[in-house]
């Protein structure tokens, strides 16, 4: 049987769905995302210097410590292609287009290799950023809305959205200090903003927090205060869980290994 639900840009391919793989194959991606699953999908979106990563990092301990087998997925993190983005982010050389096509691709390889079988198989999956981050920064270099929604129409939806938001001069200090230097795309390089990559970076940040705003609206992501420290941030990430995933005990203190990241402010 040929599928029903070709989104827009596989438009009359109709009679190639065999050959695409539709037919007969129940793990296919969008015969995947059609299916309920045991597990979660839990997204985290939010810019550079937002705190994501940490957040990230400290829920995964707390929710194994509750008894969740937890898998994390984000960007440039498949095994097909992150290597090559980041030798071609660093490059500072790649095409627009062939960057968003680049990353949609690493995004697809780990949902259907890493998230659906995870959630499969009842895990909680955390995604360090998602589609949104990705259609904004495609969005913020003017690449159409309606080609961003159908690169990304298969990409199953989320349980639940939350978005870390953060000024850019907290995130500013917060990624100098941890590495002291920026690289091209995270300061808008490739937008010739200003000739200062200070201000570079807080007028490209700003443009893409008022874009994640907009967007994550739209999608119905729940704000969060991210210049807050982490402990506090970290906090409300857990109020927003716990009721979600049926915890009523959402206390939490770091391991040894972990007790470095819960005082940065």
């Amino acid at each position: 049987m040929k599928p029903t639900h070709l989104s827009p840009h596989l438009a009359g391919a109709e009679d190639d769905a065999d050959d695409l793989g539709f037919a007969g194959n129940p793990d296919y991606l969008p015969a995947s995302i059609e299916q309920a699953f045991p597990g979660h999908l839990i997204v985290i979106e939010g810019p550079d210097g937002s705190g994501r990563s940490t957040q990230l990092t400290l829920l995964a301990e707390w929710l194994e410590w509750r008894g969740f087998a937890v898998k994390t997925i984000g960007l440039k993190r498949s095994k097909l292609l992150s290597k090559d983005l980041d030798d071609l982010t660093r490059s500072n050389e790649m095409h627009l287009m062939t960057q968003v096509l680049l990353y949609a691709t690493d995004l697809y390889d780990q949902i259907e290799n890493l998230a659906v079988p995870a959630l499969r198989a009842g895990f909680v999956v955390l995604a360090d950023r998602y589609t949104l981050s990705l259609q904004c920064r495609a969005a913020v270099r003017s690449v159409n809305s309606d080609y961003l929604r159908n690169l990304y129409a298969y990409a199953p939806q989320p349980d639940l959205c939350l978005r870390l938001a953060v000024s850019p001069e907290t995130a500013f200090r917060r990624l100098f200090s941890r590495k002291s230097v920026l690289n091209h795309w995270e300061f808008g390089g490739d937008l010739n903003l200003s000739g200062n990559v200070y201000d570079s970076f807080l007028q490209y940040q700003a443009n893409m927090q008022d874009t994640l705003a907009g967007m994550g609206t739209e999608a119905d992501y729940t704000a969060i205060d991210g210049d807050q420290p982490v402990s506090v941030v970290n906090q409300t990430l857990r109020e927003a869980l716990g009721p979600y995933l049926g915890l009523e005990n959402i206390e939490y203190s770091p391991s040894d290994r972990l007790r470095n990241l819960w005082d940065i402010r």
